[in-house]
């Protein structure tokens, strides 16, 4: 694909010098998916020095190899930053601005109350005088309503970037109250996020962001791509809606759309049941399998909802009543294990551990609010190994690799998935707790995965104990295959699936 355009990138220092990225680098992933112009700030000027980190984003966008163009970031915790006059960095090639809200750290709390402040509001009203789009980060309910209200009457528009799914549905909300916002794909990582927004607010609203090059950019674009929307609303999120909004020259010929990247005859190891509290389409047991086969997935291992959250005998008999039916077509499950109460699980693998499509017992510590290293989660899991099936658990605490390395080291035939590789997102702890055991497997499934620190994962972690995982259908596989392409793990045949069968026994 060539000529897609990209809102949401950066470059500049970060406080671990591993994470440093120059303009280099974001070009680099850039042209390696198509991408021919992306709209960059300085992450110096977002947090220390906005003054000269603006100026490195102008200097940056005037040299034509870098195939950018110059984002400039507003700060309002400064004086003189407030009252400063923005006409001068419109004309040195500024195409928009970013709000900043004070804070170093890419994930903070609800920015709704920044958004309020009289000197953020200045702020905004000096950009908006430029005539220039404005971009607002959203982390958490309330920042997109907050973001709408402030820019109501600013007359241009606003791209809220960063929007996820866990203030997904009020991200939607507000796009309707408040016709002035558009969004970003750049976190659109749960299921059908692409073609739910699109329904509900128009594709004319939605531009491709990526947040190249911490993140990885074949997510959003796979992600789009595989879409159920139509071609034309792809070529407008892709290209020409910033186009349109950011003023940028426009090009003849269409879009060129390749088909996504998919795999054939994956096995997913991390899947659910529904029903759930996430904004994505309630499937029925028995769609799950047909809908992640369209994907490229012919096999998943999933665990019910229900049982994770709420109650886990009637969620257990749910998942090996789904997977008695759908064993024959890929469909297997996981039964979920509490480690507050080693007799309810005891009974849960005597009920339906040996059912057909049980496959393995999942244990989610972070969701029953228990670390890892707890003395009751090694007592579950001499349970769990006199059971004999592989584990899949997703960790909590700290200290989570020294209690699971514990627990691996004390049951070595027993096969542990890490969930998400850490705890959430993947982690150097995960690289390292597969590397020196022979137990601990990882997946790589997450929505906030950090490119260099997955590449690095990759190159610590042996290949044979890398599989594949999406959190489907919370989260979108099209999207998390994005981090197995920017990888260089898609298209193994033993990751995708291969491993998992022999470990599982399918």
């Amino acid at each position: 694909m060539t000529g897609a355009i990209d809102i949401n990138a950066h470059f500049g220092p970060r406080l671990r010098p591993e994470l440093d990225a120059p303009p280099a680098t974001l070009r680099e992933q850039a042209t390696r998916h198509g991408v021919v112009r992306s709209l960059a700030y300085d992450t110096g000027a977002l947090h220390a020095d906005a003054i000269g980190g603006n100026r490195r984003a102008i200097e940056a966008a005037a040299d034509p190899a870098n195939h950018l163009s110059a984002v400039a970031v507003l700060q309002a915790n400064r004086l003189d930053l407030t009252t400063a006059d923005l006409a001068p960095l419109v004309r040195q090639g500024v195409v928009a601005f970013r709000l900043a809200l004070g804070s170093r750290e890419w994930h903070i709390g609800s920015h709704a109350n920044g958004l309020r402040m009289s000197a953020t509001r200045a702020v905004l009203r000096a950009a908006a005088r430029t005539g220039l789009p404005i971009l607002i980060p959203i982390a958490a309910l309330g920042d997109a309503t907050a973001a709408g209200e402030a820019t109501a009457d600013l007359g241009v528009p606003v791209v809220l970037v960063d929007a996820h799914y866990v203030h997904f549905v009020d991200d939607v909300e507000a796009l309707r109250r408040f016709p002035h916002l558009h969004v970003d794909t750049s976190r659109f990582a749960n299921f059908m996020a692409i073609e739910q927004i699109v329904r509900e607010v128009g594709h004319e609203r939605v531009l491709f962001g990526s947040e190249n090059p911490t993140r990885c950019l074949a997510s959003p674009l796979n992600g789009v791509l595989a879409a159920e929307i139509s071609d034309q609303a792809k070529r407008a999120i892709l290209r020409d809606n910033a186009v349109r909004i950011f003023g940028l020259p426009a090009s003849p010929e269409p879009l060129a759309l390749p088909a996504p990247t998919l795999p054939h005859g994956a096995f997913d190891v991390h899947c659910h049941y529904n029903p759930s509290p996430w904004p994505i389409p309630q499937l029925a047991d028995d769609e799950v399998a047909p809908a992640l086969a369209r994907l490229g997935t012919t096999g998943n291992v999933a665990s019910p909802t229900v049982a994770l959250l709420s109650d886990v005998p009637a969620g257990n008999a749910q998942g090996a009543a789904a997977a008695a039916a759908g064993a024959r077509s890929g469909q297997f499950t996981y039964l979920v294990a509490d480690p507050w109460d080693l007799d309810t699980t005891r009974a849960q693998l005597r009920a339906h551990g040996s059912s057909d499509g049980v496959i393995g017992v999942k244990v989610h510590a972070a969701l029953h609010r228990i670390a890892t290293s707890d003395p009751r989660m090694a007592d579950l899991f001499v349970l769990l190994a006199e059971h004999g099936r592989p584990v899949k658990i997703h960790n909590e605490g700290a200290d989570w690799e020294a209690g699971l390395g514990a627990i691996a080291r004390r049951h070595p035939r027993l096969p542990i998935i890490v969930a998400h590789s850490g705890l959430g997102v993947p982690s150097l702890e995960g690289a390292r707790l597969a590397a020196s055991t022979d137990n601990v497997y990882l997946e790589l499934g997450s929505s906030y995965a950090n490119l260099e620190i997955v590449r690095e994962l990759v190159r610590i972690t042996p290949r044979h104990k890398l599989l594949y995982g999406t959190d489907a259908p919370l989260l979108n596989p099209a999207f998390i295959l994005g981090t197995y392409i920017d990888t260089g793990l898609f298209g193994d045949a033993d990751v995708m699936g291969a491993t998992a069968r022999r470990l599982f026994g399918v």
